[in-house]
Parts: C-alpha cells; structure tokens; sequence
C-alpha cells in the first residue's frame, strides 16, 4: 500500500481525528511541513488504521515531545522497539515499507510531531543542481537525535510570517540545509 503524507485531507478509509495544527508548503507544494498536536490515543487510533506502507514520499519525522515514549517500528524489513523523545528524527524514504506504533497506551498523554515532506523529484533535482548525477541512496533512520534540524524546521514555521523580499533567499537556504541534512 501507498501511502501520500504531503496530503492535508486524509483518505477516507483511515480514523483521522483533528489534528493537524498546521501547514507550510513551500517550493510549489514539493516540500511540505506539518505539525500536529493530538492524544496519544488518537494518534494509536490513525496509526492502527494504517498498515504496513510505503511513504509515497520522503518523510522525516521529528518529535517535539517529552518525555521519553518507546515506538515500535517496522521499517525496510526490520522489527525493532526504540526509545524516542523530544529532538529525536525519523527518516522514512519514499517507497521503503514502514510501519509505527506506540508500545504503551497513555491515553491521555498529548504528542507534538512535525512532518517535513518532500517529493522524490526535488531531491533528484536538488542533487543535479548540486553536481550529484548519481541516483541518491537513502537509509532509513529512527530515534536519532538532530536539533539542527529542529531548528530549520522551526524557522520555516515562521516563513509564511516574513513579508521581507529577501524571505524567498532564507527559506531557500533553509530548505537546502533541511534537504542536505537529510539526504
């Protein structure tokens, strides 16, 4: 199964409650971020709803949350639990089987995670650009801390805020940092 994390309206077969906070689309909508906000039990309920998939995407996931919370993971054909917290990143490349859940049930506990999406063809144009000519290897990664990337994700949630000409040269350079952070 094929999943579209740069959609902002859920397909109708999942359990999706409200929680998407907010969305920045930048580069023509091939670059996405999304924040969401929600209880961990309405997230385990999105989350059982939604097999094992393949990212239509590139998706890093970072996670705002404290404290620590162990995620059970499936991904490119490995089984692991892992301890995640607040700083932590999950890379997920396009087309690479994935799966998540959480290993406790704390209904009540709030989470606050982002989703930076970007679509395949702008990283291959991002790395032409660059000198790349070679197809990009992907390594899929979970629980690893990145507060670099943090930070970028941060200032791009202010971007749309900034009327300044010279804003579309900081979110470019941003972007770029973000994209060669992590590829």
């Amino acid at each position: 199964m094929t999943f579209d994390y740069g959609s902002e309206t859920a397909s109708p077969e999942f359990v999706v409650p409200r929680t998407l906070l907010g969305c920045v689309k930048l580069r023509d909508g091939q670059v996405k971020l999304l924040n969401f906000q929600a209880k961990l039990f309405d997230v385990r309920q999105v989350w059982d709803s939604i097999p094992q998939h393949r990212p239509k995407q590139h998706v890093v996931r970072l996670h705002h949350f404290d404290p620590l919370m162990k995620i059970e993971r499936h991904l490119d054909g490995r089984n692991r639990r892992e301890t995640t917290a607040k700083g932590d990143i999950a890379f997920l490349p396009a087309d690479v089987p994935t799966m998540f859940r959480p290993a406790k049930d704390d209904p009540h506990r709030i989470l606050s995670y982002s989703y930076l999406v970007f679509e395949p063809s702008y990283l291959a144009e991002l790395a032409l650009s660059n000198g790349i000519g070679r197809p990009l290897d992907f390594i899929p990664t979970f629980a690893t801390p990145d507060p670099f990337l943090h930070e970028i994700t941060a200032a791009l949630m202010s971007a749309p805020r900034i009327k300044d000409p010279a804003a579309n040269l900081f979110i470019e350079s941003l972007l770029n940092a973000a994209c060669a952070n992590s590829a």
